[in-house]
């Protein structure tokens, strides 16, 4: 006959019966301390559901330890109480928006580690900060000893103290600190906000207005004065005139495009296309130097006539008229030409002559100059060098010319 295993036996069963019910006696006796890894923690907070401490809970496992069979989760079981965590969640703005679920509780709140061990446990030195939506890469690279959680938030995770910011930061240079308080406020997260856009190898270049010639000499506050938040330095004037309006000699004469002449160097460093003006500069205009026409940097109210700027270098003494482009071009005095067959009617209608006048300027006047005493006027025993002519509209127009009293044309 076969015996059964020993373990299946009356006396095995009867020992097994009584091993179940000295643990479940014990258990009981030690408030279920038997299965439970250490204490729990008597840090205390505001009650959630009349429990103020995790301690109070030690004999009701079950509170935060759900039957394995149980659909609920110990993280379920966590939000049931902290309602507030359970509203953050999915809240991209608030502290847990972005870490939590409700199943990675314990990866910064753990339990069991005794009365005085706090409930939080997060690796302060190599923490993804940039989870929260602020990265800490230029502080950890600035910093000798690494830096905490605390460091920052004194008071609380889960707050920020902006004066803690300054307070830190006056002690690393106080002097660039005081300068950059005045010039953009205090609200430090306006601008700098925690990606680093901002930080010292922030390249004004990245932007549409890059710092070149006299801009790149400037402090910030020279264009980004009493701005405090980026919103308001991206709507920073980028157009010349705006800042350099007190600047314009020219009083807007010559327009709002300044760039058109100056360049970002300085203002005298200009070049001008001076048919902006509406006088070309042609020949030996063209070469002139800019402040001989505009003396003492005076660039308006300059005449554009050439009596207006040369009426000293008028040989004639205003008796040929004012309109010195008749006769003379833009490059010499000496290069100019004299249509004598037009002359005495341009003198009549240019300048002031009487027709007496006008003819005997451009016939007997300069015959007599030259000594030939038989031309230069009508009368009894002269050359009869004679010209008809008729107006057409504006012009005369030569009918027909005689040449020592015979018609040549």
């Amino acid at each position: 006959m076969k015996r059964p295993l020993g373990c299946l036996t009356g006396a095995g069963l009867l020992a097994a019966a009584l091993t179940a019910a000295v643990i479940t006696a014990t258990a009981f006796a030690s408030s279920q301390k038997l299965f439970s890894p250490g204490e729990l923690s008597a840090a205390s907070g505001a009650p959630l559901g009349g429990v103020s401490t995790h301690a109070s809970l030690e004999a009701d496992c079950a509170a935060c330890h759900p039957a394995f069979w149980s659909a609920v989760t110990m993280g379920d079981r966590c939000l049931g109480c902290h309602t507030q965590i359970a509203d953050e969640i999915g809240d991209a703005s608030r502290l847990h928006g972005e870490l939590a679920t409700p199943e990675n509780c314990r990866d910064c709140h753990t339990e069991h580690h005794g009365r005085a061990a706090g409930l939080t446990t997060v690796d302060q030195v190599d923490f993804g900060h940039d989870r929260v939506g602020f990265v800490l890469t230029a502080h950890r690279a600035d910093l000798a000893a690494p830096l905490a959680c605390r460091d920052c938030h004194t008071e609380s995770l889960r707050t920020l103290d902006i004066q803690d910011c300054a307070a830190c930061h006056f002690t690393l240079d106080s002097q660039f600190l005081g300068d950059h308080l005045l010039s953009f406020g205090t609200n430090c997260l306006e601008c700098h906000d925690g990606i680093d856009s901002y930080g010292a190898d922030w390249d004004h270049a990245t932007t549409s207005f890059p710092l070149l010639g006299a801009h790149a000499d400037l402090v910030c506050t020279r264009c980004h004065l009493a701005m405090h938040t980026l919103e308001e330095l991206h709507r920073t004037p980028q157009q010349c005139i705006e800042c350099h309006a007190a600047d314009d000699l020219h009083a807007g004469r010559l327009g709002e495009d300044c760039r058109s002449c100056h360049n970002p160097g300085t203002w005298q460093d200009a070049t001008i296309d001076h048919e902006l003006t509406g006088f070309v500069l042609e020949a030996s205009h063209a070469l002139a130097d800019c402040l001989g026409c505009h003396v003492d940097r005076q660039w308006w109210g300059i005449p554009t006539t050439c009596i207006g700027c040369h009426s000293a270098d008028d040989h004639h003494a205003g008796r040929f008229g004012t309109d010195c482009g008749t006769c003379h071009r833009p490059t010499t005095w000496a290069d100019w030409s004299f249509d004598h067959n037009l002359a005495a009617f341009r003198l009549t209608r240019d300048a002031d002559f009487s027709l007496p006048q006008a003819l005997a300027s451009v016939s007997r006047n300069p015959a007599a100059a030259v000594g030939l005493a038989d031309r230069g006027e009508i009368g009894r025993g002269l050359r009869a060098d004679l010209a008809r002519v008729r107006w057409s509209g504006d012009e005369p127009v030569v009918r027909a010319v005689w040449r020592e009293g015979r018609r040549v044309a």
